[in-house]
C-alpha cells in the first residue's frame, strides 16, 4: 500500500511539471499576430479606444491618442497609455484616456511588438 502511494504521488508530480511547462510556453512574434486599433469612443467624460491582439501574441497595447482640428489631419499625440487589463496574458483592451483636448477629431494608433495599427477612421467628439 506505502508502495502504491509514492508511485502515485511520483507520477502526480511528474504531470504537474509537464503541465506547468506547456502552460507557460508561448510562441510570440510579430508574423503569428495581428494588431486591430477601434475608433475613439467616449464613456462619460472619458475618451477610450479598444486595442486587441489576434494570433498568439499577449501583453499590453501601447495607444497613442492623437487630434486634429480637420478629419485628414496633421495629428498631433495628446496622450499616451497602455491598455487594461494589466495583464500580460491579456490579448490587448481598452485604453482609457481622462480628458479629451477640445472639439476635434481623434483617432488612436496602437503599437505593440513591431506592429502598428491606426483606427479605422477618425471621429468628431466636441
Amino acid at each position: 500500500m506505502i508502495r502504491l502511494a509514492t508511485v502515485c504521488v511520483a507520477v502526480i508530480a511528474v504531470l504537474g511539471t509537464s503541465a506547468a511547462a506547456a502552460a507557460s510556453s508561448k510562441v510570440m512574434g510579430p508574423d503569428s499576430c495581428t494588431l486591430n486599433v477601434l475608433s475613439v469612443r467616449k464613456s462619460a467624460l472619458m475618451l477610450y479606444v479598444g486595442a486587441h491582439l489576434e494570433g498568439t501574441c499577449r501583453g499590453q497595447v501601447a495607444v497613442d491618442l492623437e487630434f486634429a482640428l480637420g478629419q485628414s489631419g496633421p495629428w498631433q499625440v495628446v496622450d499616451s497609455t497602455l491598455t487594461l487589463p494589466a495583464d500580460p496574458d491579456a490579448a490587448g483592451g481598452t485604453a482609457w484616456f481622462e480628458e479629451s483636448y477640445g472639439c476635434g477629431y481623434y483617432r488612436g494608433v496602437g503599437a505593440f511588438d513591431g506592429l502598428v495599427s491606426v483606427s479605422p477612421r477618425p471621429v468628431l467628439h466636441c
